[in-house]
């Protein structure tokens, strides 16, 4: 739904990730727009390394990242 924002909550496995994404990648390729916000204590490097293993991860998408980190401040990992 355009303009709404969602929670996703489970247990360690379940799959939060992987919906989570597979969602905003569809999303991206459709012409959306995402923000994706996660509290995972691994680095953004490491989950895209995992999510470039699956067919719907498109790199492209990812360009507003550096962006946002050069706009924040925010080190790299």
């Amino acid at each position: 739904m355009e303009g709404a924002s969602y929670i996703i909550q489970g247990h360690p496995g379940a799959g939060k990730t992987i919906f989570a994404n597979r969602f905003a990648f569809d999303n991206l390729s459709r012409g959306g727009k995402v923000l994706y916000v996660t509290l995972l204590a691994e680095t953004h490097d490491r989950l895209f390394q995992s999510l470039g293993t699956l067919e719907f991860f498109d790199k492209a998408h990812l360009g507003c990242l550096n962006h946002l980190r050069q706009c924040l401040s925010i080190p790299q990992r």
